[in-house]
């Protein structure tokens, strides 16, 4: 079966052993005859592993979204594949709950600051900034809109999300020297607090939130490093992968 004919649902189907058995003979018959889906294959298993080390805390389990119809989470499961490339070529480090808290001198820790403290300015009547117009697609796929946005006193970019269910990030873009070589997404947990950082031309993006789910927190993360880095083209995996990825907030 040659490999345009396995599209990205029937691969992630075959992944999660949802397929009946003749439909997986097929799929196992293509991944067997091309190396390149057979490395799609193992890309979307590695992802799998991956999401599997981001699993909440024990007192932070979320509630259990409503089953979709099947053809509806297919279409996600496949959208949700298309990070998946993204997320493993991006170098993606996971290090959930780290033992050691946000030190004072910790230049994450000034940012959760500012981030729990909010911004003076709102968004009613203005226009997203140009560097923020890119991405509030994005959050808007995912449930979350521009509710302020502001330019700090040392040049950092400041613009806060909130969702319908209490959820609320803040996106952080910080001037700094272009660095060709830097290409990781490094996520973290700390004290119920998630951060996601990764480099974009001359500029170092950080992304925090409290109390949301980690699964959805690292695909909207992965998805915002694909926008700052002028990844272009046709988005529409990233934004079902975002619309796929809803999950209500733990507050």
């Amino acid at each position: 079966m040659a490999r345009d004919r396995i599209s990205l649902e029937l691969l992630n189907a075959y992944a999660d052993g949802e397929l009946d058995s003749a439909s997986a003979a097929r799929v196992a018959r293509a991944v067997a005859a091309d190396p390149a889906l057979a490395a799609r294959l193992a890309s979307l298993q590695d992802l799998r592993a991956a999401v599997a080390g981001l699993a909440p805390e024990p007192d932070q389990v979320p509630e259990p979204a409503p089953a979709a119809p099947r053809g509806r989470r297919l279409a996600r499961l496949g959208a949700v594949a298309a990070v998946a490339a993204l997320v493993l070529g991006a170098g993606l480090l996971l290090a959930p709950d780290a033992a050691t808290d946000h030190a004072a001198g910790d230049p994450v820790a000034a940012l959760v600051a500012r981030h729990d403290g909010g911004l003076a300015q709102d968004m009613a009547g203005r226009a997203p900034s140009d560097w923020s117009a890119r991405i509030v697609p994005l959050m808007a796929a995912t449930g979350l809109t521009l509710v302020q946005e502001q330019e700090l006193e040392d040049g950092t970019r400041h613009a806060v999300f909130t969702g319908r269910n209490g959820c609320r990030l803040s996106l952080f873009a910080q001037p700094r020297p272009a660095d060709p070589t830097a290409d990781g997404l490094a996520l973290e947990t700390r004290d119920g607090v998630l951060s996601a950082t990764w480099q974009a031309g001359p500029a170092e993006y950080v992304l925090i939130a409290r109390a949301m789910d980690q699964v959805r927190f690292a695909t909207i993360a992965s998805s915002l490093k694909a926008a700052t880095r002028a990844e272009r083209g046709d988005r529409t995996d990233l934004l079902a992968a975002l619309d796929g990825a809803r999950q209500r907030c733990l507050a």
